[in-house]
């Protein structure tokens, strides 16, 4: 037998060994299992889990520009509907949609701002999407079920948000962008 031989059987059975072994809670696990406690009401709730897998993630700069779509998008619908107003001669409503239509083009300025100030995170994950299914038993005995819920991550294992309707998880993201809650907190 050669004699590198036996060095590299040795690692082949060492890794293998580490990959047979079982694996602990994995921190995402233990950040959503938490966060479930945390919603349940209840800290001592046992957690199983079927599933769980990774299906997605957001740079920074995917979540400045989805936000920034968003306030676009209010924008406009507030200036149509405030020329609609106008025209129908209903001047109280025109005039809120006026003060919204104000305030939305600060926020888009605001978070163009911000957007400049955090230009180096731009291309760094700002949180992972997980998708998972189990069950939870309260200390009460009751027993919930939890199919294909999502989760946002954050990559230092804050979840964001966590919903039953993948889609919608986007709605809750914005926070994950420094100063963005204080932004539209005023």
């Amino acid at each position: 037998m050669k004699p590198y031989f036996w060095p590299v059987l040795s690692l082949v059975f060492l890794a293998g060994s580490f990959a047979c072994s079982p694996k602990g809670d994995s921190p995402v696990q233990t950040a959503i299992e938490n966060k479930i406690r945390e919603q349940l009401g209840d800290p001592s709730a046992k957690l199983s889990f079927n599933t769980i897998e990774k299906i997605d993630s957001s740079t920074f700069g995917q979540e400045f520009a989805r936000r920034r779509a968003t306030l676009e998008l209010r924008l406009s619908k507030n200036e149509e509907l405030m020329q609609k107003y106008l025209g129908t001669r209903q001047s109280a409503k025109a005039s809120e949609k006026s003060a919204l239509i104000k305030k939305d083009k600060e926020h888009i300025a605001a978070l163009a701002e911000l957007e400049k100030e955090l230009c180096d995170t731009l291309p760094r994950t700002a949180f992972y999407e997980y998708k998972f299914s189990g069950t939870a038993r309260k200390s009460d005995g009751t027993k919930v079920l939890i199919e294909d819920m999502h989760a946002a991550v954050t990559p230092d294992f804050e979840v964001l948000a966590m919903t039953w309707e993948g889609n919608s998880i986007l709605k809750y993201t914005g926070k994950v962008i420094p100063g963005y809650t204080e932004l539209f907190n005023e």
